[in-house]
């Protein structure tokens, strides 16, 4: 068998960018001239045009395939939460301030992408918690015949194989943390009252 070398040089030329950041930003430029004739007119914002939906959805389909976010169950999820948000974010995008488009989006839908992660690491806590809770209770219940050492055996067995994990206590001691750090004006007044003495 023998190897064309013309079809070889196709194959290793670059490959083309999925997105190309040029043309999306020609996109949104043009779709920022349609909402500020639509805002002169007093109409409503003009509806996306579909090089920028249909980047959205390249973008987003791509993201997902990033190392980072391969091997989860919920990446249907993910994608269609970035897809929202971008969508409802693309408006914002001013091409006078910013000639990235495309890091935008991707950075839109990054986010969203975490957003879900977080969602359902506590979704999971809270089902692992149940779990354990009403597993516990309900087989020590049933265990009443058997001996103290195998129950407290296996109270111990789960206590090492927790996975829980708790979400709530950890937020809330970010938002502690974070008050405790915050400083009012009083605060100000009193150290500047206590530097002028």
């Amino acid at each position: 068998m023998t190897l064309n070398t013309k079809d070889y040089s196709l194959i290793t030329k670059t490959s083309v960018d999925y997105v190309s950041n040029k043309h999306l930003l020609e996109s949104f430029v043009e779709y920022r001239k349609m909402m500020t004739e639509a805002a002169s007119s007093g109409l409503e914002r003009p509806q996306l045009t579909r090089p920028i939906c249909e980047a959205i959805l390249q973008i987003c389909h791509r993201l997902s395939t990033r190392y980072n976010f391969v091997n989860y169950s919920y990446k249907e999820e993910m994608i269609g939460d970035a897809i929202i948000k971008c969508v409802a974010k693309a408006h914002l995008f001013d091409p006078e301030k910013s000639s990235n488009p495309f890091a935008y989006i991707t950075q839109i839908a990054f986010n969203e992408f975490v957003t879900r992660i977080k969602l359902e690491h506590k979704q999971v806590s809270v089902k692992s918690k149940l779990i354990k809770e009403s597993m516990t209770s309900d087989f020590l219940e049933s265990m009443e015949s058997e001996s103290d050492e195998f129950k407290n055996s296996f109270v111990e067995f789960l206590k090492m194989n927790d996975t829980y994990k708790d979400y709530t206590a950890e937020s809330n001691d970010k938002k502690k943390k974070e008050k405790s750090k915050s400083i009012t004006i009083e605060d100000l007044i009193e150290e500047d009252t206590a530097d002028e003495e």
